[in-house]
């Protein structure tokens, strides 16, 4: 009896879903500021975030300094991530919790006292949590390639590096 009962709720086409109320629209743009700390260095980040479907597209843009108190360098950051939101679950009227799953690639530079470059390649999750203003974490972990020329020869270290990011973003 249960056979035939599972057998008809499969072949009569039902579907459940849940209905997203108006004034949560998770197709608009948001802008982001971000801070954050990885395993050589802490920076500041702005980002856009353009929606794709299922999919987060983040280009971004940030300022840091290297930790360490010898050197203590400004450097500029740049890259993009693409995040992948299989959870939406909406709480209340206008609060939504999003969980996002992707993959970034980061380049970052300084000048002093050679000049020194990072590639890095990762993946992670991002959590975002709100209505229009949305509080958001973000943790990576990846490889990161960082190069700079020795006093002999041009060195490449290839480490596992990891970023943790706090924000707020702002639908536009």
């Amino acid at each position: 009896m249960r056979l035939i009962f599972f057998l008809f709720l499969i072949s009569s086409g039902c579907a459940f879903s849940q209905h997203l109320p108006e004034s949560i629209n998770t197709s608009k743009g948001a802008l982001a500021i971000s801070a954050s700390a990885e395993r050589n260095d802490f920076y500041s980040s702005f980002t856009y975030i353009k929606p794709i479907k299922s999919f987060y597209l983040n280009p971004n843009i940030g300022f840091g300094v290297v930790h360490s108190f010898i050197q203590s360098n400004l450097f500029l950051r740049v890259g993009t991530d693409l995040i992948y939101n299989p959870l939406h679950k909406h709480f209340g009227e206008n609060q939504l919790v999003t969980l996002g799953v992707g993959g970034g690639y980061y380049f970052s530079f300084y000048n002093r006292p050679s000049f020194t470059s990072h590639h890095e390649l990762c993946a992670g999750y991002v959590l975002r949590v709100g209505g229009r203003i949305k509080f958001f974490q973000k943790t990576f972990i990846g490889l990161m390639n960082e190069s700079f020329s020795g006093s002999s020869r041009e060195v490449r270290l290839i480490y596992p590096n990891f970023h943790f990011s706090i924000g707020l973003s702002y639908e536009i």
